[in-house]
């Protein structure tokens, strides 16, 4: 049985380059197993003289073939009926899937109902809230349906964050001051979605604890040759940020997992620095797009 077992055990889970590689070792494993039991069986029993037992010989390698068969068609059998499973938990994932997107498309859709009916109400009282509700809608509906992209034009990305300034700048009037410059070539190049909004909005969350009006963040923001950089600067206060309760300091992103989803999607092709000083908090982030 010796034959059999290096098949099932043996052989067949060898990759089909290997296995045509140690073809001829399982052939002589055969042989060797076939002469080997003659051999011993010629040696404990006395059989008269047979000068080289071709028959025995023959009818015990035909043996182990049809055993080492009955082994191989076990194996794909079992194989079939783990495919045929495997497909059917890909199949039930796929179908709970698709339902959470729906499930998905109803809210936003639900979201921006909603958010449409506030503007139309807030038009007729104050267009400055109107204006307002109507940023929010544009860097909601953003997130949630640019968000799903793999990839999204650079122009897109930038207005996003353009959008995001304004609506933050409405929001915190005197409080803060942004120094925006953009110098883009190619605004047509592709890039990950919502890869740069973080950096911005830790930027924004951390300067608008500040006691005082008139805080500079500057962010600046450029593309040559397919290479896009990104300089975030803003002032900090180590004090108030120790301060902090906990779920306020969890409610943004950080930057661990900033620096982990440009790992997974620019592995060698980016480069983070961050200069964190007492009253100073910079971030110069490049990214090679083509």
């Amino acid at each position: 049985m010796i034959p059999c077992y290096a098949v099932y055990f043996w052989w067949l889970r060898l990759a089909k380059k290997e296995r045509a590689a140690n073809s001829l070792l399982l052939v002589l494993i055969f042989v060797g197993s076939v002469v080997g039991y003659e051999s011993t069986d010629a040696f404990f029993h006395d059989h008269g003289f047979q000068p080289f037992r071709w028959k025995q010989m023959f009818s015990s390698f035909v043996k182990y073939v049809a055993f080492s068969a009955f082994f191989v068609a076990f194996y794909y059998l079992k194989k079939t009926i783990k495919q045929q499973q495997k497909i059917q938990a890909i199949n039930k994932e796929k179908d709970n899937a698709e339902l959470n997107a729906i499930k998905a498309q109803l809210t936003p859709h639900f979201l921006f109902n909603t958010l449409n009916s506030i503007y139309a109400d807030a038009l007729k009282v104050d267009h400055s809230l109107a204006k307002t509700i109507l940023m929010l809608s544009d860097n909601t509906r953003y997130f949630l349906e640019q968000g799903r992209q793999m990839e999204v034009s650079l122009a897109d990305e930038i207005a996003h964050i353009k959008n995001y300034l304004a609506l933050q700048l409405h929001r915190l009037q005197d409080k803060i001051r942004i120094d925006y410059r953009e110098d883009v070539e190619n605004n047509r190049l592709t890039i990950a979605p919502l890869l740069l909004i973080p950096l911005v909005e830790n930027a924004i969350k951390y300067t608008s604890m500040l006691s005082g009006n008139g805080h500079l963040i500057s962010l600046h923001l450029s593309e040559q040759a397919g290479q896009f950089r990104l300089m975030c600067c803003n002032p900090r206060k180590v004090h108030t940020e120790e301060a902090l309760n906990e779920q306020w300091r969890k409610s943004g992103i950080g930057l661990y997992s900033i620096k982990k989803r440009l790992a997974l999607l620019y592995p060698n092709s980016h480069s983070l620095q961050i200069d964190a000083k007492p009253t100073l908090f910079k971030v110069n982030l490049t990214i090679q797009l083509c």
